[in-house]
Formats: structure tokens, sequence, C-alpha cells
């Protein structure tokens, strides 16, 4: 999944760089949680993908609300889709679901990817033209 990132790369080393990030603690839990391993190690990961993933879309969003990005109300509710399916692992996890915690990670893995190809690259191309028109 990480080359299939690298291809998706929206031409902003600082978000390109986050996105890496939070698809390698997507990653990373998938594989805590299908790896059995211990519950705090799992739950530690859990955390920090939910508040790194709030914290990269916020900061998204507020490139897209300072540049008047027309299609954020749309962007942002992907975020928010994506920030519900993560919880939603978070809980099914600590109800013992493992199995649909890990179709759950997959789904939310593939989503996030998708975004970035689709979403993203559309915003970093709305960036780049108004970086270009203002250099």
């Amino acid at each position: 999944m990480e080359d299939h990132l690298a291809k998706q790369d929206i031409g902003f080393d600082q978000m390109d760089g986050e996105h890496r990030v939070q698809v390698g603690l997507l990653s990373a839990l998938r594989d805590a949680v299908t790896e059995g391993r211990a519950e705090t190690e799992v739950n530690e990961i859990l955390e920090q993908l939910v508040d790194y993933t709030k914290v990269h879309f916020m900061s998204e969003e507020l490139l897209m609300r300072l540049y008047q990005y027309p299609h954020y109300e749309a962007h942002v509710a992907e975020h928010d889709r994506m920030v519900e399916q993560i919880e939603q692992a978070r809980e099914r996890y600590r109800d013992g679901d493992a199995a649909m915690t890990t179709e759950t990670l997959d789904a939310t893995l593939a989503g996030l990817i998708d975004h970035i190809g689709r979403s993203d690259r559309t915003l970093g191309s709305y960036l780049g033209r108004l970086r270009q028109v203002s250099d």
C-alpha cells in the first residue's frame, strides 16, 4: 500500500509526509490487530492514529478555508467519514471483534488511499495553481 501511496503524492511535501505517516499508522494498527499483539500496544497505536488523523485533517481544512477551496464541504465530509470509520474500528476492537476490526481497517486504508489520490490530489492542484499565480 505504501508503494501505491508514493505514486499518489500531491506535490506538497508536508501533506505528502503527513499522508505517509497516516498510512503507516493504519498499516501498523492492522498488523498489530492481525498478529494479536498486546491490547496496550494496539490501543496506543489506535489513539495515535485517531489523534494524528484529526490533526492532519484539521490542517488540510484550515488550508482549504484559507485559500477558499470551492470543494471544501465535500472534502470535509470525506474527512468526517474516515474519522468515523477509524473510531468504529476502535470501538469494535474494544468490544473484542478483531475480525471486524481488520475488515474495517482494510476498508479505511483503501478509502484513505483513494481519498489522497482523488480529493487531495484535486486540492493539491488547486493550491498549486494558486502558488503559480502568486509567483
